[in-house]
């Protein structure tokens, strides 16, 4: 399933139904989106791009803080439908906060993405062994986040997934 996972994302179909919307559509509209990164930089250019698209994003900067926002949205009967997750956050690393998140039943759905400078074999395979659904290696492009994104909220179109 994993490959056919990264088979997908990389086929031109996806940016070519991203490049079909129209300015005014909002593929992501009511998705709500926890990242979970130090790097501010990373906060404008994740944030500008799913923001753009619909979606509403909440930023901690550690894996503490995202446990905290998680638990707390459970308490309120809320949820996130994504968690966008750097593997080097401070307090808790994006692999231990995964790991944590497949042990609650509440999260076990939960789509987890991994956000990592230099992605290869090695750290795909951490990633998955840590319960995180996908891996997405910096610095990456709209179409591939998109892509990313849809298909794990369940929100390509039937012919394209």
């Amino acid at each position: 399933m994993w490959a056919r996972c990264c088979k997908f994302i990389q086929e031109t179909s996806v940016p070519d139904f991203l490049d079909s919307l129209l300015p005014s559509e909002l593929p992501l509209a009511g998705l709500r989106v926890l990242l979970a990164d130090s790097n501010a930089i990373s906060h404008l250019v994740v944030m500008s791009m799913l923001e753009s698209r619909g979606a509403q994003v909440d930023v901690v900067t550690n894996g503490q803080m995202a446990m905290q926002h998680l638990e707390l949205a459970l308490e309120q009967g809320d949820r996130y439908d994504l968690i966008l997750v750097d593997l080097q956050l401070p307090l808790l690393n994006g692999l231990a906060l995964t790991r944590a998140l497949r042990q609650n039943p509440a999260w076990d759905g939960l789509p987890v993405i991994a956000l990592v400078a230099g992605s290869s074999q090695t750290s795909l395979e951490v990633c998955r062994q840590a319960g995180m659904n996908d891996l997405l290696g910096k610095p990456f492009d709209m179409a591939t986040l998109m892509a990313a994104v849809l298909r794990w909220c369940g929100r390509l179109p039937s012919a394209l997934d």
